[in-house]
């Protein structure tokens, strides 16, 4: 913000309140298990979720380099949380908590790293989740760059499981490590509709209990979605993918493979990162975790008396 917005805010009169609605009891009771600070020893540092507001609004305020502009931020985020407004959870829980919960973040939402196709690299990634997922952090992961089932190891002499079975280990990671907060970590995967386990990715929360600690998105290209407008059919699939359809059509595929489940579908742009990708034969850009959609255009709740 410039100079002159601040000099206007810090003449400008007392803030108005808008209406108050009183929270429910369920509101209280995740305030109080989700985001109140309280010591180890469980007792509370927020007595109020007034404190709670202030706890967080003087830990947003003091980045500012000057007093004056400190105490005008933290007026101003003090006034915005009364009035409803909703931090990101890891913010509401752990900002301006550094002496009770040093090792924790105020990110919601983190994405790892290109997942190489190595147990080397496998493995390191499931210990950089399992300390994300410790802070509070939920990551995001893209599982597409991993062989398929069946392919050929040639260092261990023996054939792959394929990316399903490595997921199974993030998956039991992320349900024993228990997050900052209490709550359980949270995890986007997402997988390539051109990889060759393609429709195990989509029939795999089928399985009772399986990859319960995770989203699963699929990942779909232009030309999967306009099928009409290719002359050959199968010409983005890969060459080992197109041996694991049966059908030419994405269509047919839906009605034949899909049959009985239900359920909305959500499809949203997804931010790139350009690696090597296993399922083409050249390099490309590559989806990565996690997007947002929203159906509504946001509201700016704004402080009338910093208009």
């Amino acid at each position: 913000m410039s100079n002159v917005d601040v000099l206007a805010m810090k003449d400008a009169p007392a803030k108005p309140a808008l209406v108050q609605i009183p929270l429910q009891d369920t509101s209280l009771d995740i305030w109080d298990k989700k985001y109140r600070l309280k010591t180890k020893e469980g007792r509370n540092v927020d007595d109020t979720i007034e404190d709670t507001y202030k706890r967080v609004a003087r830990a947003l305020a003091d980045v500012e380099t000057t007093e004056d502009d400190r105490e005008l931020w933290y007026d101003e985020f003090l006034w915005a949380l009364e009035q409803g407004a909703i931090p990101a959870g890891r913010i509401t829980s752990n900002a301006g908590a550094l002496a009770h919960k040093p090792a924790t973040s105020t990110i919601n939402c983190t994405v790892s790293g290109t997942i190489v196709d190595s147990m080397d690299d496998i493995l390191g990634k499931v210990h950089e989740a399992g300390l994300t997922l410790k802070a509070g952090c939920g990551i995001g992961y893209d599982f597409s760059t991993l062989r398929p089932r069946g392919a050929y190891v040639s260092g261990a002499g023996a054939y792959t499981s394929g990316p399903l079975s490595f997921m199974d280990i993030f998956d039991k990671m992320c349900f024993t490590v228990s997050s900052a907060g209490g709550r359980r970590g949270a995890q986007m995967g997402t997988f390539d509709v051109r990889h060759p386990d393609v429709l195990e990715f989509i029939k795999a929360k089928r399985e009772d209990g399986r990859l319960r600690q995770f989203n699963l998105s699929l990942l779909i290209t232009e030309d999967f979605i306009q099928p009409s407008r290719r002359t050959n059919r199968g010409s983005w699939l890969s060459r080992s993918a197109r041996k694991s359809w049966t059908m030419a059509r994405s269509s047919s595929m839906t009605r034949t493979r899909l049959s009985g489940v239900t359920g909305h579908l959500t499809i949203m742009s997804w931010p790139t990162t350009k690696v090597l990708s296993p399922v083409a034969s050249t390099s490309s850009y590559r989806p990565v975790a996690c997007g947002t959609s929203s159906w509504l255009p946001p509201t700016i709740l704004q402080n009338p008396a910093s208009s």
